[in-house]
């Protein structure tokens, strides 16, 4: 049988990974896996039958959906040699989404850089707003930012694996650079005031990347892009024609993820750890668990903390 299982949740709820340790895999065996949501003594349906496997995953086998947060579970890793027990884990879990602000901060650095403007002789105040209105169309000049792309760039080396120190202080950390991009849409009635609109939107840029958005590690890289051109008016002369600059703000930053790991850890004695057949035992010592098998292909004399045994 298994010298050791342990189970680890996944953040967002509703999956559970098993590795299975100190396995080899003689000829002719077979592993089953069977689940319980009725308590350990319940009745088990089987999940798997087949080869030995050091990696399982259970999304929901056997069920119309993933596993259900308000449930909790039991399994068993069987083999003719006997059965280890893992359990009990309910899959609830949360994933709480913090906006980087980025956009907000951007938006406001242009309506302020608008606002304050001395602005030349002919030149006339334009509107900064969030998107194009869904609705109507205001007045010339309008300038809207737009969100438009998030990539991912690089990341370090073991990034995405939580570390031990990690789970046990509940919080796991991805540092990443990423690069996003912004469209400034420029849209004026003639091309003196789209011109000198697109030219402003560059400077509150570049001037906004050592007074702001550095401090909070976002200017990694930078570069704009600017496309201008011309719309006519429509046939049924519902949108006037304007002139439109499409400005490009790309940032690269440090785009770091911080998942909190909210769902408790199995510690002590792993609950329903069972040993059947010849020459199989179980102890338990504290923290500390001993799992021991003398069958022809099987790994003797294995063990390890409980706290690794989380869910």
């Amino acid at each position: 049988m298994p010298s050791a299982v342990s189970a680890a949740l996944a953040p967002f709820g509703g999956v559970v990974s098993f590795t299975v340790a100190g396995y080899s895999t003689a000829t002719g065996t077979t592993m089953t896996i069977a689940r319980s949501s009725n308590g350990i003594s319940g009745s088990y349906i089987n999940i798997y039958s087949g080869n030995p496997l050091a990696l399982f995953i259970d999304v929901g086998d056997g069920l119309p959906t993933s596993l259900l947060s308000g449930s909790t579970y039991y399994w068993n890793f069987s083999d003719p040699s006997g059965t280890v027990s893992v359990g009990p884990i309910t899959p609830t879990g949360n994933l709480q989404y913090s906006d980087d602000n980025l956009t907000a901060i951007i938006l406001r650095c242009l309506q302020a850089g608008i606002d304050n403007q001395v602005l030349p002789n002919g030149i006339k105040r334009a509107t900064v707003m969030q998107d194009m209105p869904l609705n109507g169309f205001p007045e010339l000049p309008l300038i809207t930012l737009t969100a438009k792309l998030e990539e991912q760039e690089n990341i370090g080396i073991g990034q995405q694996i939580p570390e031990p120190i990690q789970i046990q202080n509940q919080i796991w950390t991805q540092a990443c650079l990423s690069r996003k991009l912004w469209q400034v849409s420029v849209l004026c009635s003639d091309t003196q005031t789209r011109d000198y609109y697109k030219r402003l939107s560059v400077l509150i840029f570049q001037t906004m990347l050592p007074n702001v958005l550095q401090s909070l590690g976002q200017n990694v890289s930078h570069k704009y892009m600017i496309n201008v051109g011309q719309t006519v008016e429509d046939l049924k002369q519902k949108i006037p024609g304007f002139y439109f600059a499409d400005v490009m703000l790309e940032l690269t930053g440090n785009f770091t993820t911080n998942v909190q790991l909210s769902y408790p850890k199995v510690t002590g004695a792993l609950i329903g750890i069972t040993a059947t057949g010849s020459g199989i035992s179980v102890a338990t010592s504290g923290n500390s668990i001993t799992v021991s098998a003398f069958a022809s292909g099987y790994a003797s004399g294995a063990s390890g903390n409980i706290n690794q045994f989380y869910g």
